[in-house]
């Protein structure tokens, strides 16, 4: 149940990491090629495809019904993959952009750690802080489930106003995401305050 939840979470970030991680290092010196994809970024994606052929392969010789340390080898593997493909698109530059919000700050952070001839200081501590709050919201989720709708809203107000005036690094994505949490909030009290014959 729960332990089996928290393991396949666990190799899911790890796998992330270690893909987007050593594509980071392969990278590194790759530089932003404007419209072309460099080699090194060429090479790791044609790593990525070689890793879900041999992913298809296994999951079929198993007849789509692995057991369970299979099951787990296939997950780390598919987000090893998944990292690869994310900080290989960091490294391309203007060429390409990570597909989620996730991903992308995911890949960003370990990229700007680990992949850049001069690593950011803050990358590691922003990749903790990212993982201490999913961790929070977690237990928000399953401690105090009245409050997982607000309380995620206003970390991520406070999460930008410390960013933007304390480290003068201001974030694009966290004006979006705080107003699709908003209404996403709203439209789930007002349908609640219906139900219960209230005024909206």
């Amino acid at each position: 149940g729960q332990a089996t939840g928290v393991t396949a979470a666990v190799l899911a970030l790890t796998g992330f990491a270690l893909g987007a991680a050593v594509t980071a290092r392969l990278t590194r010196r790759s530089g932003d090629a404007g419209t072309c994809w460099p080699a090194p970024v060429m090479f790791c994606l044609a790593g990525e495809a070689v890793l879900l052929a041999a992913s298809a392969v296994i999951w079929a010789a198993l007849g789509g019904t692995p057991g369970q340390t299979a099951r787990d080898a296939l997950q780390f593997g598919a987000a090893a993959t998944m990292g690869v493909q994310s900080a290989a698109m960091v490294a391309a530059g203007r060429a390409a952009s990570p597909t989620t919000y996730l991903t992308g700050t995911l890949a960003t952070y370990i990229v700007r750690g680990v992949g850049t001839g001069r690593p950011d200081r803050w990358a590691p501590a922003q990749l903790t802080a990212l993982m201490v709050g999913a961790g929070v919201s977690m237990l928000l989720l399953r401690e105090a489930r009245e409050w997982a709708g607000v309380l995620p809203l206003m970390l991520v107000v406070c999460a930008e106003v410390f960013k933007r005036y304390a480290l003068n690094a201001p974030t694009a994505w966290i004006y979006d995401a705080n107003n699709m949490m908003y209404g996403t909030l709203f439209m789930m009290c007002g349908a609640y305050t219906l139900a219960q014959n209230g005024h909206v």
